[in-house]
Formats: structure tokens, sequence, C-alpha cells
């Protein structure tokens, strides 16, 4: 069963939880960070079946999943409206409060966790900063660290940095809901070549997009621009740590995931965590040549479930 609560920051945000467990699970806590432009309903969400979510919950793992500051149901309170997003404060402020916030439900000691996109680099920077963190197992789903490879589109995303924050973006949502559709019916041809590095046309009907577009948000425009000046920069540093240079320190058990078309994250750009951290790790890449897996294919697409959600369950459950 489904469970809503809140948490409220110090610095004035309130922050969406979810929990998905059996009555009486008879495994950790499993906590799941979705990335940018998104929410924690693409962790609830699947076109055949169960998600990311109950899949684990249905293993016996007491599943939750976040909305952090700017993502669905982490929303501004209090007197500072004005402040923009940091990936600073959703790493180091929004995680730690949500992490004990469940380690004081559950009584665990630590909390496994599972991130997707900039969810997962969110947990590095955490682990970079607090390497004693409450966090036991790490999964990472198709999440960036060192931007050895970037596409031509995320590269001239990031040549717009300084613009970025001048812009707020809003419609993301409703221009998906209408767009889709209209792709599909009136460019099927093009509609898989423009869509390509985020989804595989053939895993999706695109027909039904009130649900998928449920799990987009409006992008952040000032956290934008901190991501443009990453991907310029390669590395990620915040507060003055370049994360990749302190994993090194970090011992957690790593498992991380791919896909072979992924033109958001591509999988080199990924990879750079297998070499970083400091403790076991353990790789899946998903697709190949024949079998095309792009960025969201890995949470929402046809055969997630098979090809994702369950190796991570057998993992976290080793």
């Amino acid at each position: 069963m489904l469970h809503r609560s809140q948490l409220e920051t110090d610095d004035g945000w309130t922050l969406g939880l979810r929990r998905w467990c059996a009555d009486a699970p008879n495994k950790p806590p499993v906590l799941l960070v979705p990335g940018f432009g998104t929410n924690a309903n693409i962790y609830g969400y699947h076109p055949e079946g169960p998600g990311f979510m109950e899949t684990l919950a249905r293993r016996g793992f007491d599943t939750w999943s976040v909305d952090l500051r700017g993502q669905g149901d982490g929303r501004k309170t209090g007197l500072r409206r004005g402040r923009p997003i940091r990936i600073g404060e959703q790493a180091l402020v929004d995680l730690p409060l949500v992490l004990r916030h469940i380690q004081e439900v559950t009584g665990a000691d630590t909390v496994h966790t599972v991130g997707g996109s900039l969810g997962g680099a969110l947990l590095y920077t955490l682990l970079a900063h607090q390497p004693d963190a409450p966090i036991g197992k790490l999964v990472t789903v198709a999440s960036p660290l060192r931007w050895d490879d970037r596409h031509p589109i995320v590269r001239a995303f990031s040549a717009a940095g300084p613009l970025l924050s001048q812009f707020p973006m809003r419609g993301s949502r409703p221009a998906a809901r209408w767009g889709l559709p209209l792709a599909a019916r009136f460019a099927p041809n093009l509609a898989p070549k423009l869509l390509s590095i985020y989804l595989t046309v053939d895993k999706f009907d695109l027909s039904s997009a009130p649900e998928l577009v449920r799990t987009i948000e409006d992008p952040d425009h000032y956290l934008s621009r901190q991501l443009a000046a990453w991907i310029r920069a390669r590395d990620l540093v915040v507060e003055g740590v370049n994360v990749r240079e302190a994993l090194g320190g970090v011992k957690n058990p790593l498992m991380l995931i791919t896909a072979s078309d992924d033109g958001i994250v591509p999988a080199a750009t990924a990879r750079t965590a297998l070499h970083a951290i400091g403790g076991e790790t353990s790789y899946l890449h998903v697709g190949g040549p024949g079998d095309p897996w792009a960025h969201v294919d890995l949470f929402i697409g046809t055969g997630a479930r098979e090809r994702v959600f369950t190796p991570v369950a057998d993992w976290l459950a080793a």
C-alpha cells in the first residue's frame, strides 16, 4: 500500500515522501531519488504493470521515494520563496533529512539508495561530502559523474549556460501531453529520431501520454544553469569538493546501470563512477545493436521490469 507524507526543511521547503511496502517488510528500506526535470512518479508508474517502487516492495523491501525541492511535491514554503535551487542543497540538506526520517520510522541503521539520472549524482555528492552518511548499497541508473562523452544536443545545452537562469521554463507537461501523441500520429517516421536521445519510441505507446507526462516537471532555470556549467567543466564541484575525486574514499557497494543509446547521459559519462568509487562495483549495461535502449527506457520503457527492476532487487537482496 502507498502512503504519502511530508518533511519540512529548515530553509523553507516541503519535501514529498512516498512509502510502499508490504504489511511486514522483511528487507531493509530503500530510497529512490528522481532526477532533473522529473519527479517521484517515474518510480510509481509503468505502462505494463508494477513500477520500480512496487517491484521492490513485492520483494519485501520497505520502499520509499522522495520529491526533493523543485520536484513534484517538493514546494517552497515560508519566507524564502525567491531562493534559487542549488545542487548542494538538494544533496546536502534534503537527502540527509530524508535519510534520518526513514531511519527514525523504520529503525534501520542504513538505507539502500537508488538514484536515477541526476538523482544518482546527488547521492554521489552526499557521499563525497559525508562518507559516513547512513547509506548502505548504492544503485545509480543513467547517472552522470564526469562528462567524458556529450551528445551534440547536450553540448548545445551547456553552451547556453548563462542564459538559462534568466528565463523560467514553463509548460513542459502540457507540451508533452499534446506533443507526443501528435508526433506519433502525424510524424511517425520523424518522431523516433527527435526523441531518440531520451526514449525509444518502440518501447512506448505515445498515444496514451497522460500517465507518462505525470513524470515530467518544468526544469528549474537556475538548476539548469548549474548543470550547464558542470557539463562544460566536465567534473562536478559542490561547495569546493570535486565529487569524482572524493568518491575514492567512499566504500559503499555500487551497482551502476547504463543504456546503450542514451543521449542524455552516455554510458561513458556514467561509467566514470566505476573507476572513481572506492567500494565494490557491479555494472549492468542494457541494450545493444538491434536492441536500442535510451535514457528514460530504463525507468518506464517496455521490458524495464525484467531488464532493470528485477536485477536491482536481486543485487540489493544478495
